[in-house]
């Protein structure tokens, strides 16, 4: 969130001028959020459970849509978010199609997603992604011709090391666990 919070400073997206997509909302937590700053944020996904649940929250501005996003929004947005979403759709090609046909000229797209093929581990299955990216693979989706891409990066680079060392520890070695949440070192949740 804090992440988030420095691109709206940077980026200039304020309340007053900022009409906000949070594709693939989940409950619409950050969407809630949003809307208590006073941001004009619609959020959507796939789940009705998780849209209800966000519903009964109080969040406003919630809406389902299918797997195939057939029935993605036609409005346009200046600011669209998409945090942790594409690698769980399987055409990805297709939601980044809808994503820059929703956006407004001049509007700002700020994308999440889990890094590096080589990471892939028991989570992800669990998470039901498809892929991991990296900056080449990102930015062949994001250069397009009325597009300029503003920022490209890594970020959660100082657990990268031992990330890494878990993640590659765990292909040498079968992991017992059903997920990395599982996992109870006291030292390394204290870290």
């Amino acid at each position: 969130r804090k992440i988030i919070a420095n691109l709206f400073v940077e980026y200039g997206i304020k309340p007053e001028s900022a009409k906000i997509l949070d594709f693939g909302c989940n409950h619409g937590f950050f969407a809630g959020i949003l809307q208590k700053q006073d941001f004009d944020v619609f959020g959507i996904d796939i789940s009705e459970e998780a849209i209800s649940i966000g519903r009964e929250s109080g969040v406003k501005n919630l809406k389902t849509v299918k797997k195939n996003l057939s029935d993605f929004p036609t409005e346009k947005f200046n600011v669209i978010l998409c945090l942790d979403v594409l690698e769980h759709i399987e055409n990805d090609k297709m939601a980044f199609d809808q994503i820059f046909e929703a956006l407004l000229p001049g509007g700002v797209v700020i994308i999440m997603v889990p890094a590096f093929k080589f990471l892939w581990g028991v989570q992800d299955v669990v998470a039901k992604h498809f892929r991991r990216y990296d900056k080449k693979t990102l930015k062949a989706f994001l250069e397009r011709k009325d597009s300029q891409i503003l920022r490209l990066s890594y970020f959660n680079f100082i657990l990268f090391p031992a990330i890494a060392l878990v993640r590659i520890l765990a292909k040498i070695k079968e992991p017992k666990r059903a997920s990395d949440f599982e996992m109870s070192n006291s030292i390394v949740n204290g870290v």
